[in-house]
């Protein structure tokens, strides 16, 4: 039972399933309702027309947070959005390449061409573990995830970690070698821009270390 108000709606689930109705709708009072309709095909009509501009929207995003996306190709930016899967990362956990992901574990066993998109949530990468660490660095929605970077690069003792529920897009060196070639030279080059900010705040902080360290 629910009472229904101006600007609510029922029937979606009918014209979802294309099942027969199961409620009946009764006017309470003695004021004239006026309720709009929309049949299957009007439904659909509208349904599709979402899904075409979600589609759009997220394509849209995903070229303007790729690196060398606004001259990509369209076609290799519609393959890293859905040739692409993603991959939940709860608070405080370790954001990592996932190696039993399929097309990660039989293309990348290593998971040194594989990259993620951070695409809601809050990230950063510290040095240390997860419950005692320093933070290196803060990472936003639609920024560039490396976790090779610290083996790879032989940047000691640091990790990504989700600072917030976090959803990433896990790019397979597959797909960006086959679909994306242009954007994975640009993507290396980044990750090689970020080993190298990296480590030198890593020396930094280790500098810090060793000063404080001598002053006790």
């Amino acid at each position: 039972m629910a009472i229904f108000t101006p600007g609510m709606g029922f029937g979606e689930r009918a014209l979802l399933s294309g099942g027969k109705r199961t409620g009946t709708i009764k006017v309470v009072g003695k004021e004239t309702v006026v309720v709009g309709t929309l049949d299957k095909r009007q439904f659909n009509d509208i349904l599709r027309n979402s899904l075409i501009e979600q589609r759009a929207e997220a394509l849209s995003w995903l070229r303007s947070v790729t690196p060398g996306g606004h001259d990509a190709d369209p076609r290799a930016i519609e393959a890293i959005q859905f040739l692409s899967q993603e991959v939940v990362f709860d608070k405080e956990e370790v954001i990592e390449i996932p190696l039993d992901f399929q097309g990660v574990k039989e293309q990348d066993p290593h998971g040194w061409g594989t990259v993620l998109l951070l695409k809601s949530g809050d990230a950063k990468l510290i040095k240390g573990s997860v419950k005692k660490h320093k933070e290196i660095s803060k990472l936003e929605r639609g920024q560039w995830i490396f976790p090779f970077l610290s083996k790879y690069e032989n940047i000691p003792d640091t990790k990504y970690m989700a600072v917030s529920r976090c959803t990433c897009l896990v790019v397979t060196w597959n797909v960006l070698l086959r679909h994306a070639k242009q954007i994975s030279v640009q993507l290396w080059a980044l990750a090689k821009q970020k080993a190298k900010s990296i480590r030198h705040q890593h020396e930094l902080q280790t500098k810090v270390e060793l000063k404080l360290a001598n002053q006790k």
